[in-house]
């Protein structure tokens, strides 16, 4: 698969793209696509419509669906019918879509498409390629998607863009019609082939947008938080024995001994007189971290691996197959992405539990008058509740792919892994909160220590949070630091985990 460099062009070939790749066109990435993939896309186009003229039944092209299937759809009736399938699925509530995500439903379209097994028009994809380049992303409501015949009601909101209907979204994030951004783009409105409707809403483009931002914001709260963590251990003078490679390979889980790493990393620097000042270990919240997080870590390698298999594959229904016949099968089915957003949704409470808890310990030594300087009224003692509202509403924050409840006699089983996905996305906003609410502590502890910072960590959270911390009084609205603090911290420029 293609990998990408930053502020470079990203390129689909035959190979696909890697999860990099892909998050880059999501943040405004210019795609280009190779000529093998318009050949391949083409090629499928002619053998569907050579399908078609031979007389050949397809669901949802040349019959209704769901339980109209046995309602025949004339040749004459097909474009229309695909019209109306976009415009009748596009029926969802509630907040848009952020703009990365909502580029990313076009871009996972355009990938499943670009398999060359649906049969669906080039022009329905150099379209969404010339939006994407244009800066545009599809103004698509969250709600509404149970994942099963695809994320079919977004996508039918994604879609209608391309009919030159609804809104779409410009780089600054405001709304425009989406017939003024089809003229902006120089982008003429589609005109729907046989099987253009039903490939625009089927499948897991959404989904799958989701689930590879899930995992990217994932692997950065993981690092930011190890980060954090060993800015507190340098405060508190904790230990670092649990973190050494004798321990942790005595049960080396790759996660773990990854972690250990990358807390040692952090460390670097760090004077021996600066730790070890206090018992003969740690709390659990420092001690384990490399057992939760390389928990943590190995479920975000799976879960990344899912999602770079997802975007190399074609989740439409039914396919072309290699001997220019049509199957139906169940590639729609969003189960694979439901675990993996659940599976990363559990694993990011976690961290944030052992977050909360260290804000515990570092309010507690800032409340016993930590540091060289008085302590002035409640203060900063408070930033541990909001961490523990923030890890609350992670708690209630429910599975998503619990619940199978049926639409109806065939689509008798939804995964709701959009749902999960959104549930997640969530859960990492709650989790930088309490991370955001440990780094505001564990800053303040170490500019009252009375000594400048040593360790890589501890100099980086200065670093991170100098300006909104350096004038802080400990009695004063702290809202807009915790804010500032996590929108830093879902910034930041640490490694990836490996």
């Amino acid at each position: 698969m293609v990998d990408h460099e930053d502020g470079s062009p990203v390129v689909l070939g035959v190979h696909g793209l890697k999860g990099a790749a892909f998050l880059a066109v999501c943040d405004g990435a210019e795609l280009l696509v190779e000529e093998a993939i318009w050949h391949r896309i083409k090629s499928a186009e002619l053998t569907f419509e050579a399908l078609l003229r031979a007389g050949a039944a397809v669901y949802g092209v040349t019959t209704a669906y769901g339980a109209a299937s046995g309602r025949q759809i004339l040749p004459a009736e097909q474009t229309d019918f695909q019209m109306a399938t976009i415009r009748s699925h596009a029926c969802g509530t509630g907040p848009s879509l952020a703009r990365p995500w909502a580029r990313g439903v076009w871009l996972a379209k355009i990938l499943s498409i670009s398999t060359g097994l649906t049969g669906a028009r080039v022009a329905v994809v150099e379209s969404m390629v010339a939006l994407l380049n244009a800066g545009f992303a599809p103004v698509v409501p969250r709600t509404g998607s149970l994942g099963a015949s695809g994320d079919l009601v977004p996508s039918g909101h994604a879609a209608l863009a391309l009919l030159g209907e609804g809104q779409v979204l410009r780089r600054d994030g405001s709304t425009i019609a989406a017939s003024a951004a089809l003229e902006e783009a120089r982008v003429s409105v589609v005109e729907l082939g046989p099987r253009d409707g039903l490939s625009l809403v089927n499948g897991t483009a959404v989904t799958a947008s989701l689930a590879a931002h899930v995992c990217a914001e994932t692997a950065q709260l993981l690092v930011a938080s190890e980060w954090v963590a060993m800015g507190g251990l340098e405060a508190l003078g904790g230990h670092v024995e649990a973190f050494g490679p004798t321990i942790v390979g005595a049960r080396a889980h790759p996660g773990a001994v990854a972690t250990a790493a990358s807390l040692r990393h952090a460390l670097a620097g760090v004077g021996p007189a600066r730790l070890g000042r206090q018992g003969l270990h740690d709390p659990y919240c420092w001690r384990c971290i490399p057992q939760v997080h390389g928990a943590a870590r190995d479920a975000y390698g799976w879960a990344w691996s899912t999602c770079e298999i997802e975007l190399a594959s074609c989740t439409d229904n039914p396919l072309v197959t290699d001997d220019g016949a049509v199957a139906s099968g169940g590639n729609f089915h969003g189960a694979p992405l439901g675990l993996t957003a659940d599976t990363l949704r559990l694993a990011v409470g976690e961290v944030a539990a052992l977050s909360r808890q260290r804000t515990a310990h570092l309010t507690a030594a800032l409340a016993r008058g930590g540091g060289d300087e008085p302590v002035e009224g409640v203060g900063l003692t408070m930033v541990l509740t909001t961490a523990t509202a923030s890890l609350m509403e992670i708690a209630s924050t429910g599975i998503g792919t619990g619940h199978w409840l049926p639409v109806d006699s065939v689509e008798d089983h939804v995964p709701n892994a959009t749902i999960a996905a959104l549930h997640a996305l969530d859960v990492l906003a709650h989790a930088r909160a309490v991370l955001a609410a440990e780094a505001v502590a564990t800053a303040v502890l170490l500019q009252r220590g009375g000594a400048t910072p040593t360790s890589a960590g501890g100099k980086w959270l200065l670093g991170l949070a100098g300006g909104s911390i350096g004038t802080l009084r400990l009695d004063q609205p702290l809202s807009h630091v915790l804010e500032g603090l996590a929108a830093a911290l879902a910034a930041s420029d640490l490694p990836a985990p490996q």
